[in-house]
């Protein structure tokens, strides 16, 4: 057992962030089954809504920090299902942008997270904020043990909020 202080404190919060990532991903699972969707699925296709523009698989891949290989054979696989298009770029013959078909766009209406509203609604407001402010800064900080400096970016769903 470790002994430095806090390290308890720490390995409690990492632990309580751990299982409500796990809990919430078996809800929104559950919740996405009757759309046929899984919630990798779910977030790429929330991403390409998100962002309003053909983005690359590279670029869907460092939004979610995952390797290539592995977002490659999901975009795939959704391509297969209709969820998405892959086109090549007129410019750049070597890119591929993403795009969101009809089926996908509507599946990503449907995947709103009204489970996750629910959950997420037991906090007020200011909570929501605080508990945001504190997330960025941890991940920023665990980005930065990784060397990573390039993370997800949250601006048009700022836009989005500041506009409600």
């Amino acid at each position: 057992m470790r002994d430095f202080p806090g390290f308890l404190r720490y390995y409690k919060v990492w632990a309580l962030l751990h299982e409500l990532e796990h809990t919430m991903s078996q809800v929104i699972a559950r919740d996405l089954k009757p759309l046929g969707i899984t919630p990798r699925q779910a977030v790429c296709l929330d991403i390409l809504r998100v962002y309003g523009k053909p983005l690359t698989p590279a670029g869907i891949a460092r939004l979610q920090l995952r390797k290539r290989n592995s977002i490659r054979v999901l975009l795939n696989r959704m391509e297969r299902e209709g969820l998405l298009k892959q086109t090549r770029d007129l410019d750049q013959k070597n890119q591929i942008r993403l795009s969101l078909t009809e089926k996908g766009n509507k599946a990503s209406d449907l995947s709103a997270y009204e489970t996750l509203a629910q959950v997420f609604s037991s906090l007020s407001e200011a909570e929501c904020q605080q508990l945001t402010s504190l997330l960025d800064r941890l991940l920023d900080r665990a980005l930065g043990e990784l060397g990573v400096d390039d993370r997800i970016e949250f601006a048009e769903i700022d836009k989005r909020l500041d506009s409600l």
